[in-house]
């Protein structure tokens, strides 16, 4: 027989050529077409090989089963929801950028906007103090920048939030963002139809280490509990603490406080890229000196992207990512979220024409005392104000004309385009005249001597 049979134990078989000459065949595995792995398999834990989006490939751990990649024990394979009409992506991230002064937040605002493409970012450690807050950046790059300032009695903290806003391709909309308090910055995100997030981001300063938590991460969780109703929980920030693994009794406090408000890290949802230069789910790195002179690499988990199990499924990537361009020892995480673009810009039009208001309170003894002078004042007509009078007859009887046929809906297109001509050329001939009054005025007070009034 031509074709020879393969061998379910993994071991390389023999079959005969047409030219009578044996061939080797490569060995397949049990797991290859789905039956258990033989025990003591050598490459039970080999790794895998996944191909990328661009083209190219990346490594995980896990195994081969059924033709997929199975995660390793004690992680869990992300699932992307289905693809809906007019569904888009943005991308959030959160990310420690040492120092923001003296150029430091340009440079990060540079770095997100060229190398990473981020619709929307919460740095932390900007170091702005409440005096300094009006010299921060307000622009750049496209991004729209509003910071929170530091505390007053820790040199590090300061966080600032950078958008995008742009109301023809945005598919997303940032409202009521604001300096909750010192390190913490709020804001709500409108992606899609009736589907609003509550985003805090916060930086949580090391002096807060105490028994009973700090003074900042009693704030971020009542903040999260006190949220508008039907909005989803998102926390960003550098919390300098292991949520997964505390190290201490203030950090068993911190996380069981997020569990009790329902929110955890997202990372766990998603396997964490393994290359040569990046093992883990670190985001700071440090190279210190030991006891015996040996430079160590410390890597440690302080940043974390918070969610509720409820929105698992809009998030459809979870990432760490060295951002270049920026000098700073954290990487960013960085979230990839479905939103409904067609459904935000509806509503972004139906809130720019009819815009919400504020009901009327009761009135104060000042406001009362300036609405009765108002109707005290008598109305002077629009033509016969001060600021009007170097426009001449001639020009308000066009005006008037227009102004009728288009109450009376009377007034075609051709017909009101000839009528604003005709205005613009009679408006330019009354600024000629004025031009040339206030030339004559200005010559007769030359010439009396009086150049002050001149």
């Amino acid at each position: 027989m031509v074709g020879g049979a393969v061998c379910a134990t993994g071991l390389v078989t023999r079959r005969r050529s047409t030219t009578g000459m044996p061939v080797l065949v490569q060995p397949t595995f049990a797991r290859d077409v789905g039956d258990e792995a033989p025990a003591g398999d050598p490459r039970e834990g080999a790794r895998g090989r996944e191909t990328g989006g661009n083209g190219g490939t990346k490594n995980r751990g896990g195994r081969r089963r059924e033709g997929r990649w199975e995660p390793r024990e004690g992680e869990r394979r992300a699932t992307a929801p289905p693809e809906e009409k007019g569904t888009e992506t943005i991308s959030i991230a959160t990310w420690n950028i040492r120092d923001g002064r003296n150029g430091g937040l340009y440079s990060a605002a540079r770095a997100l906007d060229e190398f990473s493409n981020i619709d929307i970012a919460v740095v932390q450690e900007t170091k702005f103090t409440e005096e300094e807050i009006m010299y921060a950046p307000k622009c750049y790059r496209g991004y729209r920048i509003r910071t929170a300032p530091r505390c007053t009695d820790s040199p590090s903290g300061g966080v600032s939030l950078l958008y995008r806003e742009d109301k023809r391709k945005t598919p997303y909309r940032v409202e009521n963002d604001r300096a909750a308090a010192p390190n913490i910055i709020t804001f709500e995100l409108v992606t899609g139809d009736k589907e609003r997030w509550f985003v805090v981001g916060c930086y949580i300063p090391p002096c807060e280490r105490g028994e009973g938590g700090g003074e900042t991460t009693k704030k971020v969780e009542q903040m999260i509990k006190d949220r508008p109703k039907d909005t989803l929980p998102l926390v960003l920030g550098d919390l300098n603490a292991n949520l997964e693994y505390p190290r201490g009794r203030q950090e068993e406090v911190m996380s069981s406080g997020m569990k009790a408000v329902g929110i955890g890290c997202a990372t766990r949802h998603f396997l964490t890229r393994r290359t040569r230069h990046a093992k883990g789910p670190w985001t700071w790195v440090q190279r210190r000196t030991d006891s015996v002179g040996q430079r160590r690499r410390i890597t440690q988990k302080l940043d974390y992207a918070l969610i509720g199990d409820e929105i698992r499924r809009k998030v459809r990537r979870c990432r760490l990512v060295q951002v270049p361009g920026h000098d700073t020892d954290h990487r960013a995480i960085v979230l990839k979220v479905t939103t409904n673009g067609e459904a935000v810009r509806r509503y972004r039009h139906k809130a720019e024409t009819f815009p919400l208001t504020l009901p009327i309170g009761p009135r104060t003894e000042g406001e009362a005392m300036f609405e009765e002078l108002q109707l005290l004042q008598p109305m002077v007509p629009v033509r016969e104000r001060h600021t009007h009078d170097w426009i001449r007859e001639g020009t308000w009887i066009i005006v008037d004309r227009r102004a009728a046929l288009r109450k009376q809906n009377k007034l075609p297109r051709a017909e009101g385009r000839a009528l604003t001509r005709k205005i613009h050329a009679s408006l330019k001939l009354d600024r000629i005249e004025r031009a040339r009054r206030a030339g004559e005025e200005l010559m007769k007070e030359i010439g009396s001597g009086c150049i002050r009034d001149a």
